[in-house]
This record gives structure tokens, sequence and C-alpha cells, in this order.
């Protein structure tokens, strides 16, 4: 059954109109995609082969202090990265393009913003590849843990001045783990009982 030039146009315009409601949906999603990537506070960036930025997202470009057209077609770790750290994550990109997941598919680093600021974030890394499978970039999930890591380094220099403190009086502490019923004690109270670094089963009724 032929169809006439009015119906052939018209159907024409159907399709026309649908692929119109389809594109409108997909821009809609990719907002409102890209609205949940800025709520929840995740770092995207994807590089090409050549350790250049083809996209960032989420709170990326508001982290760095840069817009997108700034970064896009920038090489990422000479933008954004503190030079002492550029050769140490540089490694780790070059591992992830020779196809070496298992060992770099998280990690951490220091990121340089606009204005010279120091972030420290934790990575999710994967490739990118193309229909015949060969690898053509990477793509990282990114989190801020610069104010954890700071508290981190915090309770550490206490309990190092803790520990100093307590060897020079000659007197030790312990934590209690109530739920598992087990203790920890400190490295001086381990000297008081004689106990080797690392030895101690977690038992307090074995101390006597």
């Amino acid at each position: 059954m032929e169809l006439s030039r009015d119906q052939l146009q018209k159907n024409l315009d159907i399709a026309l109109a649908k692929n119109s409601d389809l594109e409108n949906e997909l821009q809609i999603n990719e907002a409102t995609f890209s609205r949940y990537l800025t709520l929840s506070e995740v770092i995207l960036v994807a590089l090409d082969d050549q350790a250049r930025i083809t996209m960032i997202g989420g709170k990326g470009c508001e982290l760095l202090g840069y817009s997108a057209e700034e970064l896009n077609g920038q090489n990422w770790f000479q933008a954004c990265l503190p030079v002492d750290n550029y050769e140490t994550v540089f490694t780790i990109y070059k591992s992830l393009m020779a196809g070496d997941t298992e060992h770099v598919d998280k990690f951490e680093n220091e990121i340089l913003t606009k204005s010279g600021k120091k972030r420290h974030i934790a990575w999710h890394n994967a490739l990118l590849k193309d229909s015949t499978d060969n690898i053509v970039g990477t793509l990282s999930s990114g989190v801020d843990i610069t104010e954890r890591k700071l508290v981190e380094d915090s309770l550490r220099d206490n309990e190092l001045i803790l520990n100093k403190v307590q060897e020079i009086a000659h007197i030790g502490s312990w934590d209690w783990d109530t739920i598992n019923n087990t203790a920890k004690l400190s490295p001086e109270l381990c000297k008081i009982y004689d106990i080797p670094p690392g030895q101690f089963d977690g038992d307090i009724s074995s101390l006597g």
C-alpha cells in the first residue's frame, strides 16, 4: 500500500516530534544527573589517553575554582596537581592506561585549586574503552576528605604526645572495647607488663 505525499509528511512530522521529545527528555535527565552529582559532593573527571580533561562535573569546578571551559582540554596533572605530587599520581594514571586497575582503582592524593590551596581527594578510578575494547581514557570520581585528614592527623599527633608523656612518667593507659570486651594497651603499658609490641591479645584479665 503506497502512502500519499501528505501521509508521508505527516508520518515524518510525527517521527520528528517524537525525536524532539526524546532529545528534551535526555537533556532533562542529563541536567537532573548533574544536579544529583553536585548535591552528592562528588567530583567527576574524565581524561583522554594524553591526560587531557574531556569532562569535569559534580563539585569539580566549584572545588577547583575553575570553569569547565577553563579546564577542558588541559592536562589534568599539570593544571590541577601540586608539583610535589605530579610524578607519583601520573605514575598511577600510566598504570591505569596500561590496564592495571587491581592496585590503583582506589587512590588518595592532593589537588591544587586555582587559588593555590591544596585539597585531599579520595578517588575511585575506572577505564574508558572504545567499541574495540581499546583503552582510550580514565573516569574518576572523587570525594573531598581534607577535613577528615586534618582530624586524623591531629588525633595522630595527640596520640604521639600522649605516648611520649607516658614514657617520661612511666605510666600507661588502655582503651576498653565494651562491645567486644577487649582492651588496647598504650605502648608504655605494654613495656610495664613486658609485652612485645603488637603481641597483646586484648584480654585484660591476662594482665593479672
